[in-house]
């Protein structure tokens, strides 16, 4: 597995660890009409189909009409907006990027193997939204620096424009590709097309590997609330039981991270995207308890909930979540 599929799944936990960190878009891809009805699994949508003719070769799209669209598209992107994000840019990719993206998170998914993974199409939008909210603050000021036309070729029996772009913000640069598809520029797989590991993850800036359970069930959900509310990845992590660690490391390690720090930057991605949605938690409650384990029901301030499990192990208590 490559570091770019560490990436995906990444951004599919992110997800699922600690709940989902923001809504679902796949449910209505075929239509807009919101639905409160629970939707069954769907294949997702096949990648556009690229079109084109020996005419439509003729009229070449206008590149900087194209990068002010493109540039405009960053303005509100956050991670809390992510998938909706993604969903609204993925036509403004062509055929062939759509499928190499889409691929990857079916890859993900596969991987994971895991029942609380999202939809792939989702992840596919999450990509793409999450890339556009890592620049968007480069965007804002970026500039179109470079344009090599590079004529017309043909491609799967079609007659298309391709150009390649620099699109440059202080010492930062990105080098995009572009193809033409009924009159417009559409972005092909480049090693710019989506986020880098760096630009997305970020290492806790405190704390380190030092797994420690609590004395009682009482005082593992204050720490689960405080660690919600202002700690970190590692925070998360080191109240985590030994079996939760190991099934998370496990995982993340099928996808090509390299260890329990790779697994602290997901989880600490979650912890700052929920506090960047304004959540905090509202109220944590003790269910089911007995002397051996219970149950941890954190509930947010948009009063949405999740519920995790305590267990007791050598007289200490641990949480774990579902993954």
């Amino acid at each position: 597995m490559t570091r770019r599929l560490a990436v995906v799944v990444g951004l599919a936990l992110t997800f699922a660890a600690c709940g989902k960190s923001e809504p679902s878009a796949s449910r209505n891809v075929a239509a807009d009409e919101p639905s409160d009805k629970p939707q069954p699994d769907k294949p997702a949508p096949p990648p556009d189909k690229p079109s084109g003719s020996a005419a439509s070769a003729d009229d070449q799209p206008d590149v900087a009409a194209w990068f002010a669209s493109y540039r405009a598209s960053h303005a509100t992107a956050s991670p809390s907006n992510a998938v909706e994000t993604g969903k609204t840019m993925w036509s403004m990719l062509s055929h062939d990027a759509q499928k190499l993206i889409l691929d990857q998170a079916k890859q993900a998914v596969l991987a994971a193997s895991s029942p609380v993974m999202p939809d792939s199409q989702d992840i596919a939008y999450k990509i793409v939204g999450e890339t556009a909210a890592a620049r968007a603050a480069l965007m804002k000021d970026a500039q179109l620096a470079e344009v090599s036309p590079q004529g017309v070729v043909t491609t799967n029996g079609h007659k298309v424009w391709r150009t390649k772009v620099v699109i440059a913000s202080g010492v930062t640069k990105l080098h995009l590709e572009l193809v033409s598809d009924k009159g417009r520029w559409k972005l092909e797989p480049t090693p710019d097309l989506t986020v880098r590991e760096d630009e997305l993850f970020k290492a806790p800036s405190t704390g380190a590997d030092a797994p420690h359970g609590l004395p009682t069930i009482d005082a593992l959900a204050a720490a689960w609330k405080k660690t919600v509310d202002s700690g970190n990845g590692w925070d998360a992590l080191n109240i985590m039981s030994p079996s939760m660690r190991k099934q998370l490391l496990d995982m993340v390690a099928r996808m090509g991270g390299s260890g329990m720090a790779d697994v602290a930057r997901i989880m600490e991605k979650t912890l700052v995207d929920r506090r960047n949605r304004g959540l905090s938690v509202k109220a944590v409650s003790i269910d089911n308890r007995t002397d051996a384990g219970g149950s941890i029901k954190t509930t947010y301030s948009n009063d949405e909930s999740d519920t995790f499990t305590a267990v007791r192990l050598d007289g200490l208590w641990w949480l774990e979540v579902k993954i």
